[in-house]
């Protein structure tokens, strides 16, 4: 405005005029790199130059600050008597006391609309009584080129603001043909705001920006000390971070973000026009990141708690976050410290979790999440999908609901890339969930794991909750069921195959028209480098039911293919269809040592207290040693020629099985329904029902009380340690090599109404050596007669002790805290 123009005043109101100082730093977009993200088929944007001075975590990056957005109240600048502006010429006096200030601006963070224009949200309140706000303008202009100039668009700021109240103007900046667009040249600006009071207008310059500069300072303990991050104070600056990850290009790729207060999603959030967010369904919140614009940052949340937050969407990835990172290695988004609770997702597409839909190439830590997440496939308490990343110290509490593939109580996917060499693992989180899942791959933990090479593995976490999963067959049957992982994938790069350690699940998980169900995993299928279950314990219930499926379904694993198992244990009741085991369904090309069950088995056919159906292909044997199984087994079939029943196996082919031992009753029950068993084939013992072409069955022991076969009519085959054996001449594998093996010498065997003991041969034979009731309490009678290892000077090499507490049989000596209560045979406590 020419200072020479004359302002005529309105009686009744006074007229001012307001500079306003913002201190704001551009957030600097870095190179970008497209890539194609592999799930979506879209195209995902991500900063991927990482900073040369990488430190630990904390943030793992020093990147650029954004100064805090407390920014200080500046009064209105002065002018001379005639209008002028003198403050070039006369610096800006000290602001005026509070009360003297007839209009009050201050600013909020930078604000992202939908075109991607910059926004700067800028609030003015009113002192002045007789004061009415009418319109806003603002211009700028280059210090060092006049030419250098023009009008800042302000078309949202028509809104009045009376005394006593605050308006809130959302001035648009258009990203391109405007000074914020320059990089590096924000000092060299200034900005003018005017503000017309309904009699006219008077303009004021104010300070140029100011570019923020800081540091990260850490503690010890690798906490944010410094103030530099940008503080997150309210649910607006929370929604604003979704525009900056959207408008910036880089997905805000090493800028640091803080939430410093609870937010909460107001109940007006879609009503209230300040927030500007309108959307359908009631209160609504959109998720920060997409396919486009992926949420690359530092966000350290301060156990701040964000509650009440409603995702509502047809589309893919939702969350608190949509998709988290990005596939380039090099882009390191670090999310830690936030509790989340009360929050609701439903998504009528995939990937759906309630922090994210998608994390890739991230480091999440300390995420206390709470709500109920529904979706389709890849669904997950926590995160849909976890791709190359990583996820420690966190917990979910809720309910996941997934109606078809990848379904979990923390992450429906797990993903590995081998080109990249990065690991994605689970390390200390828990689930308290119930997880319901309508298709493949259902788990307490993970749905589907992919990431099966070195460096990938879930530990030291637990899992409390039931799974159910109803598939509707159609021609087939739903798969892979697990309490910590429904399924894990392949190797399909170098190094370890994946790796479960130290994990836990507590309770039920029935599957109805399911087949491969675990306590611990539905199936593993280990192929360059066996996959390993360690130290993991699972304790419930396993039930199979429906037209189709319930096969393959044991206490830790439904099938364990090419993998290892060691100091891991079951007490779990399992019940289905065929090859049911209290530790596994089946086992194949698999080592597995040190374990043990104490569930009962209840099933059709090739049953065993330890395992359904073991065997191996070609060259690569399956080992079983130095474990034990002490459930009942009861099975039955109406007609069916592979009916095997065994304290510890069902039917054993091409593996090994030393120094073990079954101590449950077995009972087989051919015909059930009065059909006719003619032309079947039983076999039913203490500890296999069939050892068949090339097994070793060496230095066990049948400690079963009572072995039983009813309702047979013929064919019927029984026997102390085994009830049938058979090899195929000239075959595959060739013959068996069965010695050393000892059996309860008052077991009885019964065959329809018929009961004897049997007789007794030299170890090598169905009856076994007989063993007296106080041999099979005593520590020198397995270690010298049998071998097993009871004494050692390297107490670390000692694998069995006696039990105590009730339980007079031999149990494994690896950590007492993981023992469950067994129950012992009745004569053994008579």
């Amino acid at each position: 405005m020419d200072s020479k123009e004359k302002t005529t005043y309105h009686p009744k109101k006074k007229h001012v005029s307001i500079t306003v100082a913002l201190l704001l730093l551009l957030f600097i977009s870095s190179s970008l790199v497209y890539i194609q993200d592999s799930n979506a088929g879209k195209t995902a944007i991500c900063d991927c130059e990482e900073d040369p001075a990488a430190a630990e975590f904390g943030f793992e990056q020093q990147p650029t600050v954004v100064p805090k957005n407390n920014l200080p109240v500046i009064p209105v600048t002065p002018t001379d008597g005639g209008g002028n502006d003198n403050s070039k010429d006369n610096p800006p006096p000290a602001p005026a006391p509070i009360s003297d200030v007839p209009i009050i601006a201050t600013t909020e963070l930078f604000d992202y609309n939908q075109d991607n224009a910059k926004t700067l949200r800028l609030i003015l309140t009113a002192n002045d009584p007789g004061l009415q706000i009418t319109n806003l303008s603002a211009s700028y202009k280059n210090v060092n080129d006049a030419s250098d100039s023009g009008t800042i668009s302000l078309s949202s700021a028509h809104v009045d603001a009376t005394y006593g109240t605050t308006g809130t103007y959302l001035i648009s900046i258009p990203a391109a043909g405007n000074p914020l667009s320059r990089v590096g040249d924000l000092n060299t600006y200034e900005y003018s705001f005017a503000i017309n009071d309904g009699t006219g207008v008077s303009t004021g310059s104010c300070y140029p920006f100011q570019s923020g500069t800081g540091q990260i300072d850490r503690d010890s303990n690798n906490n944010i000390t410094a103030t530099t991050p940008f503080e997150i104070q309210n649910i607006v600056q929370l929604d604003a971070l979704r525009y900056y990850t959207q408008a910036q290009g880089d997905g805000a790729n090493g800028k640091i973000f803080a939430v410093t207060q609870d937010i909460a999603l107001p109940a007006d959030w879609n009503n209230n026009s300040e927030y500007n967010r309108a959307q359908t369904n009631g209160k609504q919140w959109i998720p920060i990141g997409g396919n486009d614009n992926a949420f690359c940052g530092y966000l350290d949340g301060s156990n701040k708690t964000l509650s009440h937050f409603k995702v509502e969407t047809a589309g893919s990835y939702s969350g608190l976050f949509g998709i988290i990172g990005g596939p380039n290695p090099n882009s390191k988004p670090e999310i830690k410290n936030i509790v989340i609770e009360n929050m609701t997702v439903n998504a009528t597409s995939s990937y759906a979790g309630l922090f994210a839909g998608n994390a890739q190439n991230a480091r999440m830590e300390n995420l206390h999440v709470n709500g109920t997440v529904r979706g389709v496939g890849g669904v997950g308490g926590m995160t849909g999908g976890l791709n190359n990343s990583s996820l420690a110290n966190s917990s979910f509490k809720g309910t996941v609901t997934g109606t078809g593939n990848q379904v979990g109580g923390l992450t429906g996917r797990m993903d590995g890339d081998t080109l990249n060499g990065k690991g994605c693992n689970i390390s200390n989180s828990t689930s308290t969930a119930n997880v319901f899942g309508g298709g493949n791959f259902t788990g307490g933990l993970v749905g589907l794991n992919l990431a099966s090479y070195s460096g990938c593995f879930i530990k030291d976490s637990t899992v409390t909750g039931d799974i159910i999963t109803d598939y509707v067959p159609t021609t087939n049957y739903g798969v892979y069921v697990g309490g910590i992982a429904g399924h894990i994938g392949p190797n399909n790069g170098p190094g370890d195959g994946f790796t479960i350690d130290n994990c836990t699940y507590t309770g039920n998980i029935t599957g109805i028209n399911v087949s491969y169900m675990g306590g611990i995993v539905g199936a593993t299928s280990g192929y360059h480098y066996p996959q390993k279950i360690i130290n993991s314990k699972a304790i419930g219930n396993i039930t199979g039911t429906g037209s189709r499926g319930a096969s393959h379904i044991g206490g830790v694993g439904g099938t364990i293919s090419n993998a290892i198992v060691e100091n891991s244990f079951a007490n779990v009741n399992v019940s289905g269809g065929d090859q049911l085991g209290g530790l596994a369904g089946s086992i194949h090309n698999t080592s597995v040592s040190n374990s043990y069950t104490a569930g009962n088995v209840t099933g059709t056919e090739w049953l065993g207290g330890f395992v359904g159906n073991l065997g191996g292909d070609g060259s690569a044997r399956s080992e079983i040693t130095n474990c034990y199984a002490t459930g009942d087994v009861t099975g039955g079939k109406v007609v069916e020629h592979r009916a095997r029943f065994g304290g510890f196996a069902g039917s054993i082919t091409n593996a090994t099985v030393e120094n073990c031992y079954a101590s449950g009753n077995v009972t087989g029950l051919t015909a059930p329904n009065g059909g006719s068993s003619a032309g079947s084939t039983v076999g039913t013992g203490g500890l296999a029902g069939l050892v068949h072409d090339n097994v070793t069955l060496k230095n066990c022991t049948a400690l079963n009380g009572d072995i039983k076969l009813l309702n047979n009519n013929v064919h019927q085959n029984l026997g102390r340690i085994y009830g049938l054996e058979s090899h195929d001449t000239g075959g595959n594998y060739g013959e068996n090599h069965i010695s050393g093996n000892y059996a309860y010498e008052n077991m009885t065997l019964t065959v329809n109404t018929i009961s004897n003991t049997a007789t007794a041969d030299d170890g090598t034979g169905t009856g076994g050596f007989n063993m007296t009731k106080t041999q099979a309490k005593d520590a020198a009678f397995y270690e010298n007669t049998l071998g097993w290892k009871f004494n050692d000077a390297d107490s670390s090499k000692i694998i069995w002790k006696i039990g105590d507490g009730g339980y007079p049989l031999p149990v494994l000596t690896w950590p007492a805290a993981n023992q469950q209560p067994i129950h012992p045979p009745a004569w053994a406590t008579a």
